[in-house]
């Protein structure tokens, strides 16, 4: 019979939850309306003393002062007994700069509790800041481009490389998995919440349940910070495939005759970016994909945002054939598969058990304009068509009917050397 666990005391459970506050990765500070420090913990330290001008951190209110007086008007601001005041307020620490020689911000939330004393807490945001400026300002150059496109393959190419990075950049944070902050303060709420009794009594009368009150504000916020900033990313995507849209009509009035230069690059290299532009449409619609593409396929000789592009096409195309047959089918796969083949080719398949359609349509799914999509352009095949046999190679689609899926198979030259080689468009 195995021994029973140690039952821990009030005291050991205190002295955890302090250990815990001290070393939290979000800085917390009790305070009086005028200020005055009454806790601090490491975070906080190790945030606000290269503030300090005297060498003290008596008084948060002293500290900030040089800085901003944000904080001061919203602690002056609050009104009634108890409750909170701010939550996420973000604050520029003026004439202040990070090693990065960026401007510096403070994300600060305000819990008031009895007797004017006020949990503060706070933490550097100033990377996060960084991130959506530098985002902001992608999405204004871009969008500047875009509005003074030319209709010249070389433009349009230029600002095709630079949409299809900034795509990938977008999928990949699409895609990021849950903020750790969010957790770590979740499982600090559970803490909490299981012994608000011994806070309140280490601390003080109705402590326990306000800092309980106040962290589960502090992880809402944090929670509902997190979905704006995937609702942003999301609709970053949808912009730019908007936009990739537009090139692609636009490409189908530039010149014949225009080269564009072309580089051996890895099939792998290229599915994956692909995958990583479209992983939030198969997410979102349950389909599962495999990928095999073996080490040893020779590279193949293409520009990578067009083939990119070309690969998205495809991809989109098997994705939403699953729209056609309904959300409630299971088992939705696409498989994407490569090879060696007769003649110096490289082979590649991405089949689906989508929708399918009649085989004698098959040919007809390349000619420019048809489309089954109700918003469709009709451009996806025609157009991938187009840019494949620019590189000296072909696309087929077939299917063994409705309801059956169909499969795309994209044969092309392996490359003969690294060097890059100039492609003529049609």
């Amino acid at each position: 019979m195995a021994p029973a666990p140690p039952v821990s005391s009030a005291a050991d459970d205190h002295s955890r939850l302090l250990a815990f506050l001290y070393r939290c990765p979000v800085g917390i500070i009790e305070a009086l309306a005028s200020g005055e420090i009454l806790l601090i913990n490491a975070y906080a330290s190790q945030i606000l003393m290269p503030l300090v001008r005297d060498g003290g951190l008596a008084n948060l209110l002293d500290v900030l002062a040089p800085w901003t007086d944000e904080v001061r008007a919203l602690l002056a601001a609050s009104e009634g007994d108890r409750g909170v005041v701010c939550t996420s307020h973000q604050v520029r620490l003026h004439g202040l700069k990070d090693a990065e020689d960026r401007p510096m911000f403070l994300s600060f939330t305000i819990h008031k509790m009895e007797n004017d004393r006020f949990m503060v807490s706070f933490f550097d945001v100033t990377e996060r800041v960084a991130q959506e400026q530098a985002i902001t300002e992608a999405i204004e150059i871009h969008a500047h481009q875009a509005g003074r496109i030319e209709l010249a393959s070389t433009i349009l190419h230029d600002i095709g490389n630079a949409i299809t990075g900034l795509g990938t950049i977008i999928g990949r944070l699409v895609n990021e998995p849950q903020w750790p902050e969010v957790a770590a303060l979740s499982r600090m709420v559970q803490l909490f919440r299981a012994n608000a009794r011994a806070m309140s009594q280490a601390l003080g009368a109705g402590k326990g349940e306000a800092l309980v009150d106040y962290t589960e504000a502090l992880l809402t916020t944090l929670d509902e910070r997190e979905v704006q900033w995937r609702e942003l990313a999301q609709r970053l995507s949808k912009s730019l495939y908007h936009v990739q849209e537009i090139l692609t009509i636009q490409r189908q009035f530039t010149p014949d005759g225009m080269t564009v230069a072309a580089q051996a690059l890895p099939l792998n290299d290229l599915v994956q970016d692909a995958l990583t532009l479209t992983e939030g449409g198969l997410s979102k619609r349950g389909v599962r994909v495999q990928v095999s593409v073996p080490s040893g396929i020779p590279p193949i000789s293409v520009d990578r945002t067009r083939m990119t592009q070309v690969l998205v096409n495809l991809l989109k195309n098997a994705e939403e054939s699953f729209d056609e047959v309904g959300a409630a089918q299971e088992g939705k796969l696409i498989e994407i598969d490569a090879q060696a083949a007769a003649g110096g080719q490289v082979r590649l398949r991405i089949c689906d058990n989508g929708a399918g359609f009649e085989p004698a349509r098959a040919g007809e799914l390349f000619e420019r304009g048809t489309t089954r999509k109700p918003r469709g352009s009709g451009l996806g095949l025609y157009t991938s068509r187009s840019t494949l046999e620019a590189y000296g190679g072909t696309i087929s689609i077939t299917s063994p009917g409705p309801g059956r899926g169909a499969t795309i198979t994209i044969e092309l030259p392996a490359s003969v050397d690294q060097e890059s080689q100039p492609c003529r468009t049609s």
